[in-house]
């Protein structure tokens, strides 16, 4: 990756200040000294964050994949000029592809996706305890101290993937993106059905045990990408495992199209982060109440029915605007059949203007008694409930 400073507001700190005045009278900016001006600095950083808009930082960043850009434009956290996706003459530009598509055909089998050159450095990375490619501020694992458990010492075989390559999704829900995300037509909808071919092509034809999720970043159900994934993939007997991350909504409309993995799915997670329809409205953004419960009824049936040993687990991302209905949400899953109902706190993925305003779980945060209060809830000490990054808070406040 190569990242070029192209022109930057030279005086952008005094600019900054003289914002500040503009909104309250004080001292002029000229006549301050070093140490007033890092005193009002300090004040700026805790308060409206518009003024950073009159300073400019433009940066020119080549050598990087498209996926990289796709993940920051998706925040909207500036404003971008992204390379055209579309066909055009490349002779003028070097053209940037991951490692994993380097060559035609991709990788021959799912185990040399771990026998490359960084995959066997970011192994390495776990083996000396150092975890430097990892984000101790989000990883479970790390925080529960749990990562021992899932080490196999085998560095030649894989054993989880995680499929990340469509974010489109019926939702827009504030704390995830900002804009409507559909991808469904032109080259780049095209590239990503030749990436499932060629995975449901190795997942087929592995023989060893293996386990894989969809998806972190969009919907199952609502993405035509990974609906086309669920709907060839043929696993029925394969030693293989799957993993459904999904808002809930279209489950029920589309799963009878994916018959081949219906035996193969042992976790099916559907996130919540609401027990009623109010606040459901307001934090999932363009969802259905109704039929997100008309979904988890027929999925939990299907189970019953088909004597399934697939767990339900539910999802609750813990932020200021449903922090009062966390009881709600445990009584609610109870009474649909969920196994599991669990807990995390909201991640800061650059979608809100102000993240610490809806980091209630944070010491600062002016709600956080009552949050305590709701976290202490004898409801939430029901046997289903894992409050994962919050147990640390719960322990510290007994």
């Amino acid at each position: 990756m190569k990242v070029e400073l192209v022109r930057y507001t030279q005086d952008a700190l005094e600019l900054l200040l003289e914002t500040k005045n503009t909104r309250m009278t004080g001292k002029p900016v000229s006549e301050m000294t070093e140490l007033e001006k890092q005193e009002h600095w300090r004040y700026m950083l805790d308060t409206i964050k518009s003024p950073f808009d009159f300073v400019d930082y433009i940066f020119d960043i080549t050598d990087v994949s498209k996926n990289m850009t796709h993940q920051m434009v998706r925040t909207r956290t500036g404003a971008y000029q992204e390379r055209t996706s579309r066909a055009q003459e490349s002779s003028a530009f070097d053209a940037i592809r991951p490692k994993a598509f380097e060559r035609d055909g991709d990788f021959d089998s799912l185990d040399d996706i771990v026998r490359t050159a960084k995959a066997r450095e970011i192994q390495a990375s776990i083996l000396d305890g150092s975890y430097r490619y990892c984000d101790n501020n989000t990883c479970g694992l790390l925080q529960t101290d749990d990562l021992q458990g899932h080490i196999n010492h085998k560095p030649d075989s894989i054993n989880w993937i995680n499929f990340a390559i469509d974010p489109s999704c019926n939702l827009t829900c504030p704390s995830c993106r900002k804009d409507f995300i559909f991808i469904n037509q032109g080259p780049e909808y095209e590239q990503r059905i030749r990436i499932v071919d060629h995975a449901v092509k190795l997942i087929e034809q592995h023989n060893q045990w293996i386990k894989f999720s969809l998806s972190s970043d969009g919907d199952p159900f609502a993405s035509l990408i990974y609906r086309d994934l669920l709907s060839k993939l043929n696993v029925t007997g394969k030693p293989v495992e799957i993993e459904i991350i999904t808002n809930g909504i279209l489950a029920k409309a589309h799963w009878h199209k994916m018959s081949g993995v219906h035996n193969n799915i042992v976790r099916f997670k559907v996130s919540f982060d609401a027990g009623s329809e109010q606040v459901y409205n307001t934090i999932r953004r363009g969802g259905d109440w109704n039929k997100l419960l008309d979904s988890c009824k027929f999925i939990s049936k299907w189970k019953q029915k088909n004597y399934s040993k697939m767990l339900l687990t539910a999802n609750f991302v813990v932020q200021t605007g449903n922090y009062r209905d966390m009881t709600n949400y445990v009584d609610l899953c109870d009474q649909l059949g969920f196994d599991e109902i669990n807990f995390q706190s909201v991640n800061d993925w650059s979608t809100f203007v102000d993240f610490k305003s809806h980091a209630v779980w944070q010491s600062a945060h002016p709600e956080h008694g009552e949050f305590l209060k709701q976290l202490h809830h004898p409801s939430l000490n029901n046997s289903k409930v894992n409050l994962t990054n919050l147990t640390s808070i719960k322990n510290a406040t007994q």
